[in-house]
């Protein structure tokens, strides 16, 4: 709201803020607007096999999707590329 986020918050504070849901919105904003349908897609169970593997691919992840690791593969990416990629840039 602030637009300022406080940086001597506790570890352990920011990741309980920072929940699945929160982190895969933000991951949906991430994305750019042609991928987003294909994200989209995949955390509604509804998607196509060809199309998922180009979007995971774009982020260097080339596991084989199937509807049963589908939202585990898109959270582990969306925590990749929320959380640790800016984490360590910060380290």
């Amino acid at each position: 709201m602030e637009k300022y986020f406080p940086l001597n918050l506790s570890k352990s504070f920011a990741d309980e803020v920072i929940n699945d849901n929160f982190l895969l919105k933000s991951f949906r904003d991430f994305v750019a607007a042609e991928d987003r349908q294909v994200l989209d897609d995949c955390l509604m169970d509804s998607f196509e096999a060809d199309d998922v593997s180009d979007f995971l691919s774009s982020f260097k992840c080339f596991k084989v999707a199937t509807v049963e690791n589908i939202h585990s593969i898109t959270t582990e990416l969306a925590h990749q590329e929320m959380v640790q990629k800016p984490r360590n840039v910060v380290d």
